[in-house]
């Protein structure tokens, strides 16, 4: 697997989310449901990058890139917490 493109890819991804997702979870008029599918899929992302992490290792890819993709994880798992934090601030208004 090639991944460099892989990582590159989803780092893209990431920095867009990353500028997008906060001023949408600030925005007054975005709803629970709205937040319950951004924690949704931010979460599976998470996931799915966790297991892309294992599958590295279990390939012996270069540790630069294990930690490259360690990053990406902990960027999904700060936006998902992101949008956690605001489905209970939602429920508790």
């Amino acid at each position: 697997m090639d991944w460099i493109s892989v990582l590159t890819d989803l780092g893209d991804f990431a920095r867009k989310l990353a500028r997008e997702i906060p001023p949408a979870l600030s925005d007054p008029n975005i709803t629970s449901d709205q937040v319950t599918r951004l924690y949704q899929v931010l979460e599976k992302q998470a996931q799915a990058v966790e297991r892309m992490v294992g599958t590295m290792n279990d390939e012996d890819v270069g540790e630069h890139l294990i930690k490259a993709a360690e990053a990406l994880e902990d960027i999904f798992s700060d936006l998902a917490a992101a949008a956690a934090n605001k489905m209970i601030e939602l429920r508790q208004a």
